[in-house]
């Protein structure tokens, strides 16, 4: 090693964290990065040099308000909203669980701008000297950082700016500036070809973009943060609709990858610098919202596989900081959840407060996204629906008044003449509709140019009920079989009825009532189709000739938990003709005093208008409910 640092040390990170401090100091005055002292302060103090920058940066970072910005806006578990995409599951006796237990302590005891007692003061730099310890600061042997590492001791360097002595604040700037060196020089080698998004967004995103902010006199990060800017936006352009909406793509993993680009945002704002531009900081706004329906009572994100408790709070904080109004009902949704004990978020939801009721639909549907949301309100008890179909099997999670029913792939296999076909080609959205009343999604999967299969999704948003139904037609005369898979929830227990075809589920302290409207209500009378429960699994099979359909109808009003039941399939007829069933199905189901009637045409090309029930339509689907004088009042018609 030279006796004489050049820039060159700069490049190697392992060179420079062997430099003594002096000499550490010294490059990083050559290259510009800190202003020399002057010739009085020289000869007036005689501490290290390196402790003397500290000093300076301290004055400089409390006369700038810096140190109080990061206090008022920076939560305090901002980076654990990433520690399970960042971090390996550790014994609790490891030496890494020791080092995430100093880290957060030290958190939590610099996270508060109040002044400190010489006791608490010890603590923190004992904590401190644990956490530097674990990662190597004073070791000969360079140790490269975690992402996670070097985010949260960034964060604590910054919070405890004005409390640190210059001895703790130089080792801890220097072991920050060091492994930022390293993020640079490995820049090419710090992703592989396997990269998930996530990890895109920290590396090549949010960590360049808070060195270019942390070191902004140095040129070489201020190139770096602006290439971490363009990679923020990047990607909130790329993997956004117009609406806001997230690819489908990302939804398992939507809350890590929401979580850098929310944090750069309060890294920004820590700097007084913004991220966005006025159209991008718009797009961030719809997002957050989008955000918010998708945010289940427990504090997750729906299709999450779990666990991630901290992502309301994560979005409390982005849109606080954004500046969404106190009365905005996405916030309220979300501060709700978040100021819950997450031990009570079990799915025993509190009765709907007011707020959460709307007049009009805040549901939300992107073909470009392949990401469909149905939600009744923004109360915590809401029902929901979500899709995404940018798959062979599109995934669904549903929730009933906040507790989960169903989440996973929605499977389905066909058969014609008895021989199983190979699905293929993309799902597409062949109709929305949203209103007050009710939400549809309807898409379909092409099997060959005249078949396809067909997926329709009803929620009622006021009445408490769903359908689920799906169809293959123009078969001709072949035989069809549809086999469809749906998985239960965790928890979910499913019990029959003994002498009817009414299944019901149990989804927390809310029963579900599932009829399938495709078979018989009685046992006693035979069918083709069949509904079970098999290995957390609920099928359902039908078959029949040039078309087959499965149609479920679930309901958990309050009122209607134990009322009777009666459905039957319809008739249908065109200019007095009695329709097979392989060219149009129809059904009546009526729970108390509601009757609802659901029609869908299996074949296309016909001439007049098909009749059933007294309903004369040239629609290709109806679902209607029956009024006190006996008229059919649509709430879905599709051409």
């Amino acid at each position: 090693m030279s006796a004489f640092p050049t820039s060159a040390d700069l490049s190697v990170p392992e060179r420079l964290h062997q430099l003594p401090d002096e000499q550490f100091a010294q490059i990083l005055i050559d290259e510009g990065w800190l202003k020399p002292l002057s010739v009085k302060a020289n000869r007036q103090i005689k501490s290290p040099l390196g402790e003397q920058l500290a000093q300076r940066i301290q004055r400089e970072w409390i006369k700038s308000n810096l140190i109080k910005r990061a206090h008022r806006l920076l939560p305090v578990e901002m980076v654990a909203w990433s520690a399970e995409s960042l971090l390996s599951p550790v014994l609790d006796v490891s030496p890494e669980s020791q080092f995430l237990l100093a880290q957060e302590e030290l958190t939590q005891l610099t996270g508060s701008s109040a002044r400190i007692s010489s006791k608490k003061r010890l603590l923190i730099s004992i904590q401190l000297s644990e956490c530097l310890t674990y990662l190597g600061s004073n070791q000969p042997e360079f140790l490269p950082a975690t992402s996670y590492q070097l985010l949260s001791m960034v964060e604590i360097l910054i919070k405890g700016g004005a409390i640190w002595s210059p001895a703790e604040f130089w080792e801890l700037y220097r072991w920050v500036t060091t492994q930022f060196l390293r993020l640079l020089a490995m820049r090419e080698e710090n992703l592989g070809a396997q990269a998930t998004p996530v990890q895109v967004l920290i590396l090549e995103g949010e960590l360049p973009w808070l060195s270019g902010l942390l070191f902004s006199k140095a040129e070489v990060f201020k190139e770096f943060g602006k290439s971490g800017q363009k990679t923020l936006k990047k990607a909130l352009k790329g993997h956004l609709d117009n609406d806001g909406t997230p690819q489908a793509v990302l939804i398992e993993n939507f809350g890590d990858w929401l979580a850098p680009l929310v944090r750069s945002q309060f890294w920004g704002a820590v700097f007084d610098k913004s991220l966005w531009k006025p159209k991008q900081s718009d797009l961030y706004d719809v997002l957050l919202e989008r955000a918010a329906q998708l945010c289940h009572p427990s504090g997750r994100l729906l299709f999450s596989a779990g666990g991630d408790w901290l992502q309301a709070g994560m979005l409390q904080s982005a849109m606080r900081l954004t500046g969404f109004a106190n009365d905005s009902k996405p916030l309220k949704y979300v501060t709700q959840i978040a100021s819950t004990p997450v031990e009570s978020r079990n799915g025993l939801v509190v009765k709907s407060r007011k707020w959460g009721s709307v007049k009009n639909s805040i549901s939300s549907q992107s073909d470009w996204a392949e990401l469909a949301v149905m939600r009744s309100n923004w109360a915590l008890d809401a029902d929901t629906i979500a899709v995404a179909h940018h798959q062979l099997f599109p995934k669904l999670e549903m929730s009933i008044a906040g507790n989960k029913l169903f989440q996973g792939d929605w499977e389905i296999e066909v058969r014609l003449q008895g021989r199983k076909r190979k699905l293929s080609g993309e799902w597409e959205c062949s109709c929305w509709y949203s209103d007050r009343e009710i939400d549809y999604l309807e898409l379909s999967l092409p099997i060959t140019e005249e078949i396809a299969i067909n997926r329709q999704i009803v929620l009622s948003r006021e009445d408490h009920f769903a359908m689920l139904i799906e169809s293959v037609s123009q078969a001709g005369d072949q035989q069809v079989e549809i086999y469809s898979r749906l998985p239960l929830a965790t928890n979910v227990e499913l019990d029959p009825d003994q002498t009817s075809r009414e299944w019901r589920l149990n989804a927390g302290t809310k029963p579900v009532r599932i009829f399938p409207l495709d078979e018989p209500q009685f046992k006693v009378n035979k069918t083709d189709g069949e509904l079970r429960c098999e290995n957390g699994m609920l099928e359902q099979k039908q078959n029949g000739i040039g078309a087959a359909i499965n149609v479920l109808f679930l309901d958990w009003h309050p009122r209607r938990n134990r009322e009777r039941v009666e459905w039957r399939k319809l008739s249908v007829t065109e200019n007095r003709r009695l329709l097979p069933t392989g060219e149009a199905f129809a059904a009546r189901i009526r729970l108390k005093n509601r009757q609802w009637l659901f029609y869908r045409s299996l074949k296309t090309g016909w001439e007049w208008p098909r009749a059933v029930l007294g309903l004369h339509t040239n629609y290709e689907t109806v679902l209607g409910r029956f009024d006190s004088k006996g008229n059919i009042v649509p709430l879905v018609n599709v051409e």
